[in-house]
């Protein structure tokens, strides 16, 4: 992708869409903010960089069937993740894209826990890494974007009984007319 980049006029980007996993953002956001020597900031990004790492805790222990995580901390980490995050936003200057890329990526991912339990409406995974892929598209204007996820995100109806997926029905509605879905198949994972 570098020398590729490094030639052309049409450049490459790799980004993920996906919000379960948060601590490499707040390591970003830590490391881009160090060089600014601004106490405010520092504060604020240790708050960020402590809900970050109990998020991607959290979520690992609940992965392996453990219960070290009671629910209400979660959402207690995440609200104050989410309002950590606006915090910084604030503050910081909007010009390094890695950095706003990173807050971003923090933002929808407390904001899936924040959204119903401060707002008190729907928000979910899905929607989020929908959002992901928009941001990535409205980075580079006339992008072509290629998602590679589980076909259960893609679809653009719900094909669970109990709910999940539809990444697909919000990237649909973004795209309109421009979003295509291909189905791959492996033999697990």
């Amino acid at each position: 992708r570098k020398e590729y980049n490094a030639g052309s006029a049409q450049k490459v980007h790799l980004v993920g869409m996906d919000i379960s996993l948060v601590a490499a953002n707040g390591a970003i956001i830590k490391q881009l903010t160090d060089k600014l020597h601004n106490t405010r900031i520092d504060s604020l990004v240790a708050k960020l960089v402590t809900c970050c790492n109990y998020m991607d805790a959290a979520w690992a222990d609940q992965n392996n069937g453990g219960k070290k995580y009671p629910w209400k901390n979660v959402v207690q980490n995440c609200v104050q993740g989410y309002e950590t995050v606006i915090a910084l936003h604030d503050v910081l200057p909007g010009t390094d894209r890695s950095l706003q890329t990173a807050l971003y990526n923090c933002r929808l991912a407390f904001y899936a826990i924040y959204r119903p339990v401060k707002e008190k409406k729907e928000a979910g995974r899905d929607e989020a890494m929908a959002n992901m892929v928009k941001r990535a598209a409205e980075i580079t204007p006339n992008a072509r974007v290629i998602v590679w996820a589980h076909s259960a995100h893609l679809a653009r109806k719900n094909i669970f009984n109990g709910g999940g997926g539809v990444t697909g029905a919000f990237l649909n509605s973004f795209f309109q007319g421009n979003y295509f879905v291909a189905g791959t198949g492996t033999a697990g994972g």
